[in-house]
């Protein structure tokens, strides 16, 4: 169902790009605002996203695959690696510092869980009729856009402002566990 993919798109594209905005806050703060901050972050899920529609796009190559199972089994794990990862990472920091590498390790992750979304949605509900790829493809991708460009305002600006950390992670981990 196209309508299901575009709004999934737009989903896991908000979900995705609030997400940098918690991590720049979280690490920014680890390590008291050091200017580089924002480009490590940002190159961290840009290579996880990349990666994750190399794997995605690898996935449905593959015979007899239930690719809207899988989008679920990767959106609910992206959602409780997600949850379970920040106070783990938190935990595990309080033992030792080199700890927060696994920082570093759950954005890949979790950016890679959610990059692989659009290229199994685009195998999903993109019609195999010529005259309508384009069409259905570019629908798909605004949706993700539009998504991952209202994530940051809302969560940057309103969400940021008003809530405290851990109950913005927890509530998009609950999106992303409720659209799986």
């Amino acid at each position: 169902n196209l309508k299901l993919a575009v709004a999934i798109a737009l989903i896991a594209g908000f979900v995705s790009i609030s997400m940098e905005i918690i991590w720049f806050s979280i690490i920014g703060y680890l390590i008291k605002g050091h200017a580089g901050v924002f480009g490590v972050v940002l190159s961290l899920i840009l290579f996880g996203i990349a990666f994750g529609a190399r794997i995605g796009y690898r996935a449905v190559k593959k015979p007899n695959r239930n690719v809207v199972k899988m989008i679920s089994d990767i959106l609910l794990v992206a959602g409780v690696i997600n949850f379970v990862g920040f106070p783990l990472i938190a935990w595990l920091m309080t033992v030792h510092g080199a700890f927060g590498v696994l920082m570093l390790v759950n954005i890949i992750g979790i950016s890679g869980l959610l990059g692989c979304i659009f290229p199994l949605l685009c195998h999903i509900a993109v019609s195999s009729n010529e005259q309508k790829v384009g069409s259905q493809t570019s629908l798909l991708y605004a949706a993700n856009i539009i998504g991952a460009t209202t994530g940051p305002l809302i969560t940057g600006y309103i969400l940021i402002d008003y809530f405290r950390m851990e109950t913005i992670i927890t509530a998009l981990c609950v999106v992303l566990i409720s659209i799986s």
